[in-house]
């Protein structure tokens, strides 16, 4: 997709060369890179291996549903850390 993009901001056409054109096709980059270079950062090891140990499918399936009812408390530590985590970086884009 970057590459399409890339292509699209150097097109000769006048139509790609106005200044809104490339404000949306500059947001668009940004937030490419700032998703492929997005990573979870973990402060100890113990987050790590909490992380791998103790994060299953079902659990994170109850605590996005938990969320969606409003109840930011449901699921176990590790897999509210993880969506907290998930959210803060939809958040930035």
């Amino acid at each position: 997709m970057t590459e399409y993009l890339d292509h699209l901001s150097r097109v000769s056409n006048p139509v790609f060369q106005t200044n809104f054109f490339q404000l949306v096709m500059y947001s668009i980059m940004s937030k490419c890179r700032i998703l492929k270079s997005s990573r979870l950062d973990l402060r100890t090891a113990k987050d790590a291996k909490d992380l791998a140990e103790g994060l299953d499918s079902k659990d994170i399936q109850r605590t996005v549903e938990g969320r969606k009812s409003g109840n930011y408390h449901a699921g176990t530590n590790v897999s509210r850390k993880l969506l907290s985590s998930v959210d803060a970086c939809n958040r930035a884009l």
